[in-house]
Parts: structure tokens; sequence; C-alpha cells
């Protein structure tokens, strides 16, 4: 169903926000999920790499992701695949522990 050579750093950065905030990597999540989940960004907010977060219209607008009315398959092995192939696309100390001054601002 997916295709790895889709993710990109402004993808990464809101499936790795996404994670953070689900405090796991859902298999599928639907509008309302993302609506709330929009909601609790604040003006400006930032993802783990650094960029602005920004509504995921690459995956509500693609067939490719779409599992059902209103619901989509988040593309986890897309995104190992980038950072594997990109170790420095999201700085190290975000991926997985809290830095002082790199906290995404969630």
């Amino acid at each position: 169903m997916t295709n790895k050579g889709n993710m990109n750093a402004i993808r990464a950065n809101f499936m790795l926000a996404y994670e953070k905030y689900a405090g796991s990597r859902p298999r599928t999540i639907d509008r309302k999920t993302i609506e709330a989940f929009k909601a609790s960004w604040k003006d400006g907010a930032q993802g783990p790499n650094g960029m602005v977060l920004k509504a995921p219209s690459w995956l509500t607008s693609s067939a490719q992701y779409r599992d059902g009315r209103g619901e989509f398959v988040l593309p986890w092995d897309e995104l190992d695949v980038f950072l594997s192939e990109n170790p420095n696309a999201v700085p190290a100390t975000t991926l997985r522990k809290k830095s002082a001054n790199k906290e995404p601002i969630l």
C-alpha cells in the first residue's frame, strides 16, 4: 500500500510530532484525531526537526493512504526508511529523549 519514496522532511516532521502526541505509532488516524492534534498546536508550533507543523494534506488527499471513509493509514515504514537514509533530517536529541534547548513546541 505504501511507497517508500514519498516521505520528506515536512512529512517526517508531522509524523514524529504525532508519534509524540499519541505516545505510540497507531496504524491509522481519522479526521477527528487530526483536528484534535492540530488544535493542540500553539501558533508557530514546531515539530521535532524544527519546522513549523502543517496540516497533513499529503495524507488526507491521497488515495494511497486511505483506509476507509475519513480514515488514513500512517506510513511509519516510509518514515523509518527516510530517517535511516537521512540521519541528519531530525536532530538526534529530539527523537527519543528531551533536550533543554531543542524540545519541540507542542
